[in-house]
């Protein structure tokens, strides 16, 4: 594999369920599958294209989905497909860089912030900024080596790792007019 080992794993190999990219063939196929999903209960976290979805599943669920008709393909979340390609690219140059990462995690996996603060303790080289918790997700930022990114997409849970900039108001020259 052309991953980091500390990227890649067995599915189920932290719990009982896991994530998983869920394909269909073709747009018919894609709705015949999302029907199949909301029916057997099986949460869509999101869609993924071409014609997929991101859905938690566990081992039973996962060999019932590899059994329907409407499945193209089915292949295990990885941790490095949670790493923003042009953060990882950062990290390949200068792991040592300093940055703000944006971690997104599971709010299925963390009841409250400070279960999710447990999940932080012994990461190295970075600093909890603050979480915020959304309807579809925990935002949580730090000011980080850029190496941290990795191990965080690595934890139980972590949907997704980004390189996060402060916003710039670049209209706040205010203007009148000279009558």
């Amino acid at each position: 594999s052309s991953f980091p080992p500390g990227l890649v794993r067995k599915a189920f190999a932290l719990g009982a369920s896991d994530l998983f990219i869920v394909q269909a063939e073709n747009p018919a196929a894609q709705v015949e599958l999302r029907s199949w999903l909301e029916r057997s209960g099986i949460e869509i976290r999101a869609f993924v294209p071409e014609g997929a979805y991101l859905v938690k599943l566990t081992a039973e669920t996962l060999a019932a989905a590899g059994q329907r008709p409407e499945v193209y393909w089915i292949g295990l979340m990885q941790p490095a497909f949670r790493v923003h390609p042009k953060l990882d690219y950062v990290i390949e140059s200068d792991p040592t860089h300093d940055l703000k990462i944006r971690a997104h995690f599971d709010t299925g996996e963390f009841g409250s912030a400070s279960e999710l603060t447990d999940a932080f303790r012994g990461l190295a080289d970075a600093a909890l900024i603050d979480i915020t918790r959304t309807d579809r997700a925990w935002i949580v930022r730090f000011a980080a080596k850029a190496a941290a990114a990795r191990p965080l997409a690595a934890l139980h849970g972590c949907l997704w790792v980004e390189r996060y900039a402060d916003f710039e108001l670049h209209n706040n020259v205010a203007r009148t007019s000279a009558s």
